[in-house]
């Protein structure tokens, strides 16, 4: 699984934020006269995407406007990165939440495959403890070989979820 990037944060934030479950920074600029929540993000996301002229255009509401004003004299995408990870006091609080909840979703996924990992060792130890192949796991639970394999021999702990590895520890611990 590829890393969660910031702009690719934002995509999906402004799409579960919107209303009309959309990325379309017109459509997000009319709707914020009656969502509020969606000036932040949209300010960022329409920067991310290097859609400043059209979130320019189409901004009615003054606190879309206003907080537009804040990054518009910023040119490149990596420097408002740098405010944020830097947190810059200019900065208002709210465009600071909303980097927390992306490094807060960021930090989610190393920790479930830290989590994947110690499983990992527990299932090797048992699988040699009680002499059961890999063959016989992904056969008996029915489960991805290639997937499995990759896991269980190479280390990959991208190859399967949290869900697959705990059947698989069940499985061996209660053979």
């Amino acid at each position: 699984m590829r890393q969660l990037t910031f702009k690719g944060f934002l995509y999906q934030y402004i799409r579960v934020l919107s209303q009309r479950n959309t990325n379309s920074i017109r459509l997000l600029a009319e709707e914020v006269l009656s969502n509020y929540r969606l000036v932040e993000p949209l300010v960022l996301y329409a920067m991310s995407v290097n859609k400043r002229d059209c979130l320019q255009r189409t901004a009615k509401d003054s606190h879309l406007v206003s907080a537009f004003q804040r990054f518009s004299h910023i040119a490149d995408w990596n420097d408002i990165v740098a405010l944020l990870e830097s947190r810059d006091e200019s900065i208002p609080n709210e465009f600071h939440k909303i980097y927390r909840s992306y490094l807060s979703e960021r930090g989610k996924q190393k920790a479930t495959d830290h989590t994947k990992s110690l499983v990992l060792n527990r299932i090797r130890k048992l699988q040699q403890e009680k002499k059961v192949s890999t063959y016989r796991l992904y056969t008996d639970l029915n489960l991805n070989h290639g997937n499995v394999h990759a896991y269980i021999k190479n280390g990959d702990v991208s190859k399967v979820s949290l869900d697959v590895a705990d059947r698989i520890l069940s499985y061996l611990e209660a053979a």
